[in-house]
């Protein structure tokens, strides 16, 4: 790889008044995976991708890319957090969201709450201890 390349997925990070700009690179002398974060006062942090605890929450379509771009950064991921799995079709089987299906072809854990406020998901989410949450919800997912 010549130089950092851009993961436009993941963007713009904002933490409070602290925004971060996500960059993947390689390291010059090891070769090594890196992210690269620029933050809103132009200084930089060199971060491990494999390193980062990091949990996705997400159900539609759309938030399979984030998934996959997350996935390719070499970013360790706790968790997938999505809706729980719905009737669909005719026979009105039960279908897995999109995200399920990747998360357990790739071995990362999934949760399936029906309500994230409720206290038993808050703990269950504190006790993953991610360093970064990357959430792609609709409003619905996020009540």
């Amino acid at each position: 790889m010549n130089g950092p390349r851009s993961i436009e997925n993941l963007g713009v990070v904002a933490t409070g008044d602290t925004w971060m700009n996500w960059r993947h690179a390689r390291h010059p002398k090891t070769g090594a995976e890196l992210l690269l974060g620029s933050l809103s006062r132009g200084g930089f942090v060199v971060i491990d991708p494999a390193t980062v605890r990091t949990l996705f929450m997400g159900t539609p379509d759309f938030a399979v890319p984030t998934l996959e771009v997350l996935l390719q950064a070499g970013l360790h991921l706790v968790g997938v957090y999505t809706q729980p799995d719905r009737p669909k079709g005719r026979g009105q089987a039960l279908a897995a969201p999109p995200g399920k299906e990747m998360a357990q072809r790739h071995g990362i854990p999934v949760y399936q709450p029906q309500k994230l406020r409720a206290p038993e998901v808050v703990e269950e989410l504190r006790a993953l201890a991610p360093d970064l949450i990357v959430s792609l919800l609709d409003h619905d997912e996020a009540e």
